[in-house]
């Protein structure tokens, strides 16, 4: 999903999914923050945190007003500062990649693929929702930051068919493999 379509996808969730999504982008930035606090030094690390700093002032206020029904910055105003205060302290990417792990972790219903499972990554296959096996695996890998790692499959045998995604957070190690056998893998 681009930057428009995230964003018009967001001006469409309610007021208190709006929340929960800043604040998981909030807590995403955190993430990030631990990063910057590693990889640089001197006045590029203080400039980095200014703008996290920043950040995460327009994003606690906007969940705050919100809540509290107080005056804020329409939603496509806010979603312009964060995007032109990121770019300013050079941390477009680490916003966007923030909005798209905020996305992916929300559990939100995405009308674009079908139902989204990422509260549990296994909370419909173990409900029975999903097929147990036999779902084509369309895509599969590492978050861009390298902690997480999504699979997106396509089940036409399960109760609601149609593509999933599948988040595992704070993944350390993985190891897969495949019941499909060397003599049918190349016709499977």
């Amino acid at each position: 999903m681009n930057n428009v379509e995230l964003r018009d996808w967001y001006l469409g969730l309610s007021d208190s999914d709006k929340q929960i999504y800043l604040s998981l982008v909030s807590n995403q930035l955190t993430i990030h923050g631990r990063s910057i606090g590693l990889e640089l030094t001197g006045v590029k690390q203080i400039e980095a945190f200014k703008g996290l700093n920043e950040l995460q002032h327009q994003l606690s206020q906007h969940v705050a007003a919100i809540g509290s029904r107080r005056d804020r910055y329409p939603d496509e105003v806010l979603w312009n500062i964060l995007n032109e205060k990121a770019d300013w302290y050079g941390l477009l990417a680490h916003l966007n990649q923030s909005f798209d792990s905020a996305r992916a972790r929300g559990g939100w219903e995405d009308k674009a693929m079908g139902n989204n499972s990422t509260v549990h990554p296994l909370g419909d296959l173990l409900d029975g929702n999903l097929s147990a096996c036999d779902f084509g695996v369309m895509e599969h890998g590492f978050a861009p930051h390298g902690r997480d790692y999504k699979f997106v499959i396509q089940d036409s045998l399960c109760n609601d068919p149609g593509t999933y995604e599948l988040v595992f957070t704070h993944v350390v190690d993985l190891k897969y493999t495949t019941r499909v056998g060397d003599t049918s893998w190349r016709t499977s």
